[in-house]
């Protein structure tokens, strides 16, 4: 310690009468981590805090300055170091550039200077006029490519010259910063040792160390009781959350299974009740609003059996009216004749009929109750027997071919208008 002052000294072991103090009591009376942490916390804190200031009489920091000063100044010299060396490799290559050109030259000159000579002795052989013309014409191109030449090797002496120039600033410039990085270096490691040297005069003895460490170890010890203490909580949080959210979810997939089968159960009921609707619910469902109306009229009727199985109103009897509309067109287009059209309310009044011969108990008749003309048919297998013979079914011309419009099991019913020619859609049940 032969660089350190007494106020220096006295400051390190203030530093052990801070640390052992904190760290008995802490043995003695602290119970909970926290307050373990809290108490080893301070007992470092002050003897850090005793630790810098002796540094700072020693002169510690003030030398660490010029140390990073130093070495800030080294990185400096190095940038340009390697600059200079960068600047010093472009202009030799510059240089071997030059000096290859330069050689070109020479050789292109020496090429011009040979082609004259050889041009010169073809024309002092010449002995004709137009020999001795071209002649001289090949004597001025080789002396006009001489001169040619003459110039580039000018130009490429005077780029030798000037690469050599750079070449030889760039290496002393080089050298230069060589010398700068090399100082830079020294007085780098001289602050370096200096800091070194500072510090380890103020070292603290082995008792301040020990009691420093213990302090270290408690202050460390106490913050992992901590973290397990912690780590114990959240666990536990974490489970009781992740069991929140599994019955959460269990409860939400429960819940959202019961609205589908709410849902699927109110599509199956309404399926059913617009199916029980019949022919009302068709030609509501499709905006035929005549013959809904039509159908509605017979609400109170005797015979009223809206959607019955035995009814025309049902959708079973309605589906299998398409087969006599399909056989009908068959053999109307076999004929000759235009196919039928549909009239969904000449369909309802066609139903009103046939649910009235068969529910109303008064026999069998006409019903007029939408106007127009009626023909009725019975006790039939095949509704299209009841006007349509065999022999014309099997393709012998007919004068008129009128099938019924709507069949129940024991009666079928074709309503048409006065000024209809064609019967329409059957829609009903088809007996067989």
């Amino acid at each position: 310690m032969k660089h350190t002052s007494k106020a220096a000294v006295a400051t390190i072991i203030t530093a052990g009468t801070i640390v052992a103090p904190q760290m008995a009591m802490a043995d003695e009376t602290v119970s909970t981590p926290q307050d373990q942490i809290a108490s080893a916390a301070q007992a470092v804190s002050e003897a850090q805090q005793a630790v810098s200031e002796a540094q700072q009489i020693a002169g510690v920091p003030q030398a660490q300055q010029k140390a990073d000063e130093a070495a800030s100044a080294l990185n400096q010299a190095q940038t340009a170091l390697n600059n200079a060396q960068s600047t010093k490799q472009n202009t030799m290559q510059q240089l071997d550039q030059a000096q290859q050109n330069n050689t070109a030259a020479q050789q292109q000159l020496a090429d011009a200077n040979a082609a004259q000579q050889q041009a010169q002795t073809n024309y002092d052989k010449a002995v004709d006029p137009a020999t001795q013309q071209a002649a001289q014409q090949a004597v001025d191109q080789a002396q006009q490519a001489v001169t040619d030449a003459t110039d580039m090797l000018k130009e490429a002496n005077d780029a030798v010259q000037s690469a050599q120039h750079d070449a030889d600033t760039a290496l002393q410039n080089q050298k230069d910063a060589e010398s700068k990085q090399q100082q830079a270096q020294k007085e780098r490691d001289d602050a370096k040792k200096d800091v070194d040297a500072k510090q380890q005069a103020i070292d603290m003895p082995d008792s301040v160390k020990q009691a420093f460490e213990a302090a270290k170890k408690a202050q460390e010890d106490a913050a992992a009781k901590q973290q397990e203490a912690a780590a114990t909580e959240s666990g536990a949080s974490t489970d009781a959350a992740a069991k929140k959210n599994a019955s959460d979810e269990a409860a939400k997939a429960a819940s959202e299974a019961n609205k589908d089968a709410d849902a699927k159960k109110a599509i199956a009921d309404n399926a059913e009740s617009e199916w029980n609707k019949g022919a009302l619910g068709f030609f509501e469902a499709n905006g035929l609003d005549k013959a809904a109306n039509a159908i509605k009229d017979w609400q109170g009727k005797v015979w009223y059996k809206l959607g019955d199985k035995d009814s025309a109103t049902s959708l079973d009897n309605m589906a299998q009216t398409a087969k006599v509309m399909k056989e009908t067109n068959e053999i109307r287009k076999s004929l000759g004749l235009s196919e039928l059209n549909y009239s969904a309310y000449l369909a309802a009044a066609a139903q009103a009929a046939a649910d009235y011969n068969t529910f109303d108990g008064g026999g069998f008749g006409h019903v007029f109750v939408y106007g127009g003309s009626q023909n009725l048919a019975w006790g039939y297998d095949d509704p299209l027997d009841a006007g349509i013979t065999p022999k014309r079914r099997s393709g012998i011309p007919a004068i008129t071919i009128i099938p019924p419009l709507v069949t129940t099991r024991t009666s079928l019913t074709r309503i048409s208008t006065p000024s209809e020619l064609a019967p329409l859609s059957p829609m009903g049940r088809v007996s067989r």
